[in-house]
C-alpha cells in the first residue's frame, strides 16, 4: 500500500521518463528489482532521479514502506526456516534410525550424541566425576579448529583442573594453536573459543606463551610470509628465523596457461636435481588437481604422482571407458560409442566397435579392459566392486551411484593436494597454483548470528535486506568478515608449507591471490649444490647380506655383565639426532639443531649436556678433513636393504672417484665392533657403487675430534 502511494506520486509529478521507469513495478518482486537504487536512500529526494521532487511528506510514507519491507523479510525468513526445519527435524530423525539399523557411527553422530548426553543426561555429574578421576592433564593440540559442542563437553573436566580440586594436587590443562591456521570453520571450527577461553579461565592463572621462533623455512620465506600477511591478520605478530636462504617466486598469467606453467617451474625444479618427491603442487580444488596430474602425466610419464585427494572409482578415465563401452552394447547409443573411443584416444567418427560375447558382468568388463590395455591397479579394484551387481541390467542403471575412492598408487612421488590436506605438513619445495576455474560466489543462504560462542539466532539472506534491518546488516558483516578471514587463514596455511622454495603461480584476472596484491617477484637464490643432502633414499641391491649392528635410535645390546648407563645412551642418541637434523655442515645449521634436539630431549638431558654435544659438533663442523670430506654428494642416516636386512649409515659421501663412509661415536669402548661395523659398511657400498670405498670412525670426545681411518676397499 505504502509502495503504490509512492509510485502513484512520482508517476503525477511530472519527473523524468528515468524517474517513472523507477517506479515501474506491480508486485514484491519487481518492487525490489525496481526500487535497488532508491529504497535504499534515507530521503526520497536522495535518489537522483527523484530529486526534484516536492512532497516532503511523502517520506514520512516512504519510511513506514522502509519498515513493512523489513517486516516482510524477517516473516518470510520465519516462513522459510520453519519449512526447513520440519525438514531438517525428518531427516535427523529418519538418519537416527538408519544410524542404528546399520550400527554404525561417524565421527560426528558420536561428538553430538556425547553432547546430548551431557547435556540432559540426569547423571551427567556422576559421569564427569568417573572421567575426572581417570585424568590427571588435559592437553589439546589444533585448538583453532575446536568446535563449540567440542568444547562444551570438555568444559567441566577444564573446570575441575582449573579449580584444582580433585584426587591429585598437581593437574593442568594445556592448549596450543595458531588462529591464523583456522581454515576448519565449514567443519564448525570456531577460532574465537581460542582467545574466549584464556579469557574466561586467567582469574585462575592461565598463562600465555606466544611462539615467533619458525624452525620450518628458510629466512627469506618467513620474510615474505611476513610482509603479506602482517597488515593483513588481525594481531599478527612477525615470526622470527634465524635459518638463511630460501627462494620465493610470485609469476602472473592468463587463466589458459596455469597448467603449462606450473609444468614448466615443475621441469625447472628438476632440472636442478631436486627430486620429486621433495615437490608438493597445493592448489584449491580437488578436481583440478586430478586434472593437472593427466596433465604433468603426460607430459612427464616416468613421474610418480601422489595425489593426496580423494576422486570415485568411476571417475577415472579407464574405468569410465569400460562403462561407456559396456552401455554402448546394452543400449546400442552411438554416445556412449564415442565417449568410448575418445577416451581411449581414437578416432570416433570413422570406427566401430565390436559386440563382445561375454558370459556375465565380469567376464564382459575384464574382456573389454583387456582387449584394449586398461587394465590397472583401480580396474582390479572396479573389478571387486562390481560383483555386487547380478547382471548387467542392474550394472548400466546403478554404476553411475558407486561411491568406491580410487586406489592410492604410489607413496613415493610428486605430490599434489588441495591446501587443506596440506595443513600440519611440510615440503621442500611448493609450487602453490591459483584456482583454475572461476572464484567461488557460492554463498551460504544462512547468516549465523553469534553472541560470543553463542549461537544468538539464525537469519536467511536476502538481497537489499541489509538496508532495513540493523540486526541483519551487523550479522551479515560479521559473516562476511569472517569469509574473508578464511580465505585469508587458507593462503597463510599455504605459503607456510614450504622450507626451501615457494613458487607462486596467479592468474592476471579473478586470481584468489588478488587480497595479497601480489606483483611479479623473485627474492633469493634456488642454488642446489653438489653437497645437497638426500634423505633416506633406500638403495635396494640384494647382495651382501650385513650383520645386524641395529639402528642409531635403537639401544645399545650389552653384554650381561655390563652396566646399562642411560645416561650415556640417551647422550648419544641425542647427539646423533644433531647431526641427522643438520641441513648443512656449517655452523648456521648447528644453532637451529640444537634447538630442535633440545625440543625432542630436553626432558632427558640437561643444560650442560646440550652444551656438550654443541660444543663436540662444533669441533667436527671446524674440522678441515672433515670439511675437505664433504666435497661431493652427502648422505646422511642413510639406509640400504641387503638380503632382507636394514641397515642405517650416519654418513656416506659419494665422489667422482670414491666413496667415504664415516660413523659417529661419542665413547672409544668396544671398538672391535664398531671397526667391523665400518668395515661391513664399506663393502656393501663398495659393491654398489663400484668405486673405491674409504671407511672411517669419528669420534666426537669432549675435547677434541678423532677421525680414525678403518679401510680401504677397491684401491689399487
Amino acid at each position: 500500500k505504502n509502495a503504490l502511494i509512492i509510485k502513484d506520486a512520482i508517476l503525477n509529478s511530472n519527473l523524468s521518463n528515468s524517474a517513472n521507469n523507477s517506479v515501474d513495478f506491480y508486485d514484491i518482486d519487481s518492487l525490489f528489482d525496481k526500487g535497488k537504487t532508491w529504497l535504499t536512500k534515507d530521503r526520497l529526494q536522495d535518489f537522483k532521479f527523484f530529486s526534484k521532487l516536492k512532497d516532503e511528506s511523502l517520506n514520512s510514507i516512504f519510511d513506514k514502506l522502509k519498515s513493512d519491507i523489513k517486516e516482510y523479510f524477517i516473516n518470510h525468513e520465519e516462513y522459510i526456516l520453519s519449512k526447513i526445519f520440519r525438514l531438517f527435524s525428518k531427516y535427523v530423525a529418519f538418519k537416527k534410525e538408519y544410524k542404528k539399523s546399520i550400527q554404525e557411527f561417524d565421527f560426528k553422530d558420536v561428538t553430538n550424541l556425547a553432547y546430548q548426553l551431557f547435556s540432559s543426561y540426569e547423571d551427567r555429574d556422576f559421569i564427569y566425576f568417573r572421567l575426572d578421576s581417570e585424568f590427571l592433564h588435559l592437553l589439546v593440540d589444533e585448538f583453532q579448529d575446536t568446535s563449540i559442542i567440542q568444547y562444551k563437553i570438555l568444559k567441566p573436566i577444564i573446570d575441575e583442573i582449573i579449580s584444582g580440586y580433585g584426587r591429585a594436587d598437581f593437574r593442568t590443562f594445556f592448549y596450543v594453536g595458531d588462529t591464523k591456521q583456522s581454515i576448519y570453520r565449514f567443519r564448525g571450527g570456531h577460532k574465537e573459543l581460542f582467545d574466549y577461553v584464556f579469557d574466561e579461565y586467567k582469574n585462575f592463572g592461565i598463562v600465555e606463551q606466544k611462539l615467533d621462533s619458525n624452525y620450518r623455512s628458510k629466512k627469506n620465506i618467513v620474510n615474505f610470509v611476513n610482509d603479506c600477511f602482517r597488515d593483513l591478520i588481525e594481531n599478527y605478530f612477525d615470526q622470527k628465523c634465524e635459518n638463511i636462504g630460501g627462494f620465493i617466486e610470485v609469476v602472473e598469467c592468463e587463466k589458459e596457461h596455469l597448467q603449462t606453467l606450473a609444468l614448466d617451474k615443475l621441469k625447472m625444479l628438476l632440472d636442478l636435481n631436486i627430486e620429486a618427491e621433495n615437490i608438493a603442487i597445493l592448489g584449491f580444488k580437488n578436481d583440478e588437481l586430478f586434472e593437472l596430474a593427466e596433465f604433468i602425466k603426460e607430459q612427464l610419464p616416468h613421474i610418480d604422482i601422489v595425489t593426496e585427494t580423494t576422486k570415485k572409482l568411476i571417475h577415472q578415465q579407464n574405468i569410465q571407458a569400460v562403462i561407456n563401452y559396456a552401455k554402448y552394447i546394452y543400449f546400442h547409443e552411438e554416445l556412449y560409442k564415442c565417449n568410448f573411443l575418445a577416451l581411449i584416444g581414437k578416432d570416433f567418427t570413422n570406427s566401430d566397435l565390436e559386440n563382445i560375447k561375454y558370459s556375465d558382468l565380469l567376464d564382459l568388463m575384464y574382456k573389454i579392459a583387456k582387449k584394449y590395455n586398461l587394465i590397472d591397479e583401480d580396474m582390479l579394484l572396479f573389478f571387486e566392486v562390481i560383483s555386487k551387481y547380478k547382471d548387467i541390467d542392474e550394472f548400466v542403471y546403478n554404476i553411475d551411484y558407486l561411491d568406491e575412492s580410487i586406489v592410492k598408487k604410489h607413496q613415493k612421488g610428486l605430490k599434489l593436494l588441495t591446501i587443506h590436506k596440506s595443513k600440519g605438513l611440510e615440503f621442500e619445495h611448493v609450487i602453490l597454483l591459483d584456482k583454475l576455474g572461476s572464484k567461488n560466489s557460492r554463498k551460504s543462504p544462512f547468516v549465523f548470528d553469534y553472541e560470543g560462542i553463542n549461537l544468538k539466532s539464525i537469519k536467511y539472506r536476502f538481497k537489499l535486506r541489509d538496508s532495513f534491518d540493523i540486526d541483519y546488516k551487523k550479522a551479515l558483516e560479521n559473516e562476511e568478515k569472517k569469509e574473508s578471514e578464511d580465505l585469508k587463514h587458507l593462503l597463510y596455511v599455504a605459503f607456510t608449507r614450504a622450507k626451501e622454495s615457494l613458487i607462486v603461480i596467479k592468474k592476471d584476472k579473478q586470481s584468489e591471490f588478488e587480497l595479497l596484491n601480489l606483483p611479479q617477484m623473485q627474492i633469493g637464490n634456488l642454488n642446489i649444490s653438489q653437497t645437497t643432502v638426500k634423505h633416506k633414499q633406500k638403495i635396494e641391491i640384494d647382495k651382501i647380506k650385513l650383520k645386524r649392528y641395529g639402528l642409531q635410535e635403537d639401544f645399545v645390546t650389552l653384554k650381561k655383565d655390563e652396566i646399562l648407563d642411560y645416561k650415556a645412551i640417551n647422550f648419544g642418541i641425542a647427539m646423533h639426532y644433531t647431526l641427522e637434523i643438520l641441513s648443512t655442515f656449517s655452523m648456521e645449521s648447528l644453532e637451529n639443531a640444537i634447538k630442535s634436539t633440545y625440543n625432542r630431549f630436553g626432558n632427558l638431558l640437561s643444560q650442560d649436556e646440550f652444551s656438550d654435544i654443541k660444543n663436540r659438533v662444533s669441533m667436527l663442523l671446524e674440522n678441515q678433513l672433515f670439511q675437505k670430506m664433504l666435497d661431493g654428494k652427502v648422505y646422511k642416516e642413510q639406509p640400504i636393504s641387503y638380503m632382507g636386512e636394514l641397515k642405517q649409515l650416519d654418513l656416506f659421501i659419494e665422489k667422482e672417484s670414491e666413496i667415504i663412509v664415516c660413523d659417529y661415536k661419542s665413547a672409544t669402548f668396544r671398538q672391535k665392533e664398531y671397526k667391523n661395523q665400518v668395515l661391513e659398511y664399506s663393502k656393501a657400498l663398495n659393491d654398489i657403487f663400484k668405486k673405491p670405498t674409504i671407511g672411517f670412525l669419528i669420534f666426537l670426545h669432549k675435547d677434541s675430534v678423532e677421525i680414525k681411518e678403518i679401510c680401504k676397499i677397491g684401491y689399487s
